[in-house]
């Protein structure tokens, strides 16, 4: 379930996985993510560039995530926020200050 929620989202490919860790095969060049997996690790770590934040995090909403916080502009100038995924995991989102 958990992969084809990002999937949906992100359009990812997720790859073996190695030693309790599975990776992402992006749709672009320009995301990347790694998941940790396993019984000892109950969460996934996902950082995530984006170029239009309000769209990304409308299309999570559209598909079962919720909003934590944000959007906010950071003193870089970049915007970040965080959502819940469907099975809890907080996830980052960042869109540089140069796609603004």
């Amino acid at each position: 379930m958990l992969t084809g929620f990002y999937d949906d989202i992100f359009e990812w490919e997720f790859g073996p996985e190695i030693k309790r860790y599975s990776w992402v095969k992006p749709a672009s060049l320009h995301d990347r993510g790694l998941g940790a997996t396993g019984d000892e690790h109950r969460y996934v770590t996902l950082y995530v560039q984006t170029t239009n934040m309000e769209v990304a995090l409308n299309t999570i909403e559209c598909n079962g995530g919720l909003r934590a916080f944000g959007p906010q502009t950071i003193p870089s100038g970049a915007i970040i926020a965080c959502y819940l995924g469907p099975e809890g995991h907080l996830i980052g989102l960042v869109q540089p200050p140069s796609v603004m």
